[in-house]
């Protein structure tokens, strides 16, 4: 449940716009000489016949104004001198003319006041002021009109298009992914008109929006779509990033309500995604939850012997890995029945975080497993120290009793044994109040920490469950409490608690009585 918990939180997550993909245009000349100096180049003269020269003069002006209402007066200026009889020197000048008017008309895209489709009129148009004009669209013609005019001019009309209308669209989508799915589409397919390629965000915003619909195939298929145009873009890392985790989970998510041949064509295509994200972004954060799901789908499939794959990198350098990733990697090992590998990664775990509450309880877990019962006290006793209400910790001291009991060939050995599992069996009962931990989500400069309690005592207290959350050298970050009405026998309550500081991996909570 964890990882679903984890990828449902994930889903949220939006990525901001990087300012590494906005381009920087010429606003009157751009040239570009093909290599070596052979072949045609791409000229774009803004500045010939002289009608154009005024437009293009107002255009600049426009584009330097920092006050909005000065920028709107130099824009529709610009349009004026683009719709007064423009059949007096448009075809003399394609490209410089389509040039302006797809810089003029991003600007007005980019102005928050104004609709994406307006009215000729409303932005300074003199020729046909009452009909409708859709800002994207038109521009996306006007570079077009570039290119069949001079297909020299390919590559930097592909560079115009990232103008700040794109940008504007593009903000626009992002900001409303979240919370309005189809003004974000509406967003998403303008960014998609005005840079059609190698644009991944606004698939990553269809994606989102069709999974808030419930078309969870039609949000892998965006994904999808992302991570192709992500390519291998270090400015579009993120994205690829994010979405090659949103392939893998969703797909695995859509492979459990499937059966047959459905279903395994399904879980073949997840298996795929995660493998990739794997093998790109190892130590990711969200890696453990990739793994996790990477192991249930060979589970699924049957392919015991890949789960160890799995985690190999993770058994062979352990130290490069967090505490977290280690744990869920031993839950892997222990899935796939590799109890020595599930040890070795517990262990690791432990190494690296001292009060990894869910290493110690699975460590403690694997050494009963293989017999090696001499060895559960030891993560038991720190498991207990951080989580005293732990019924599962009680219970597996009276386990590694039980075993060294079975174990031991003389009567008092036997007998030491015997009293000390009845002593631990009966401590794991008498608990008066049990506690289950559903949430510990550690981020950069905070912690939730959420947990069940549950009442046993027939006689119950009121509590106040007090929690230190700690370092990974066990230092205090910060604390958190709050006050716990008596819990009636079989009654459960939830508590949660969030707490500010950086670097918190663990926690610990006074006994609850």
């Amino acid at each position: 449940m964890r990882a679903l918990r984890q990828f449902g939180r994930a889903t949220a997550r939006l990525l901001p716009v990087s300012a590494a993909t906005v381009a920087t245009l010429s606003l009157s000349v751009i040239a570009q000489a093909q290599p070596g100096g052979v072949g045609p180049s791409c000229e774009m003269d803004a500045n010939s016949p002289k009608e154009l020269l005024v437009a293009n003069l107002a255009f600049q002006r426009a584009a330097g104004a920092a006050d909005p209402a000065a920028r709107q007066a130099a824009l529709k200026q610009t349009m004026k001198e683009l719709t007064n009889k423009p059949e007096r020197f448009r075809e003399k000048n394609v490209t410089g003319y389509n040039m302006v008017l797809a810089q003029t008309l991003s600007l007005w895209i980019a102005d928050p006041t104004t609709p994406v489709v307006t009215t000729r009129g409303a932005i300074g148009a003199t020729d046909l002021p009452d009909t409708p004009i859709d800002l994207v669209k038109t521009v996306d013609e006007s570079l077009k009109a570039i290119v069949a005019a001079s297909p020299a001019c390919a590559a930097d009309v592909r560079t115009m298009r990232q103008s700040e209308g794109w940008l504007a669209m593009t903000r626009k989508a992002l900001d409303m992914a979240s919370g309005d799915p189809d003004s974000a589409a509406f967003y998403a397919q303008h960014s998609l008109t005005l840079l059609p390629d190698n644009n991944p965000y606004p698939f990553q915003v269809l994606g989102i929006a069709s999974q808030k619909k419930g078309d969870l195939v039609g949000a892998v298929n965006q994904w999808e779509k992302a991570v192709e145009a992500s390519g291998t873009d270090s400015s579009y890392a993120d994205i690829r990033q994010s979405s090659l985790f949103y392939v893998g989970l969703y797909t695995l998510a859509q492979s459990r309500d499937l059966t047959g041949d459905d279903k395994k064509a399904r879980l073949t295509k997840a298996v795929a995604a995660m493998k990739q994200f794997m093998v790109d972004y190892p130590t990711a954060s969200d890696a453990p939850t990739i793994m996790q799901g990477l192991g249930e789908a060979y589970l699924t499939l049957g392919d015991t012997a890949s789960v160890s794959s799995v985690y190999a990198p993770l058994l062979a350098t352990p130290t490069s890995y967090s505490d977290y990733a280690l744990t869920m990697a031993g839950v892997l090992a222990t899935q796939a029945d590799k109890t020595t590998d599930a040890i070795a990664l517990f262990e690791g775990a432990v190494a690296k975080n001292a009060n990894q509450r869910d290493a110690l309880r699975n460590l403690a877990a694997s050494y009963y497993a293989a017999k090696q019962f001499d060895k559960m006290n030891k993560p038991l006793d720190a498991l207990v120290a951080i989580d005293p209400n732990n019924y599962d910790a009680w219970s597996l001291y009276a386990f590694a009793a039980q075993g060294r009991m079975q174990a031991a060939t003389a009567a008092a050995d036997k007998k030491k044994w015997t009293d000390s599992l009845i002593t631990y069996a009966a401590k794991a009962d008498s608990l008066p109040v049990k506690l289950t931990v559903d949430e510990f989500e550690r981020k950069a400069e905070s912690v939730s920490f959420s947990v069940s309690l549950e009442g046993v005592a027939d006689k119950p207290k009121a509590n106040t469950f007090s929690v230190e959350f700690l370092d990974a050298s066990g230092n205090v970050v910060s604390s958190a409490s709050q006050e716990v009405e008596p819990i009636t026998k079989g009654e459960r309550k939830q508590v949660r608690l969030e707490a500010q500081g950086a670097g918190i991996v663990a926690y610990r909570y006074k006994p609850l009585t």
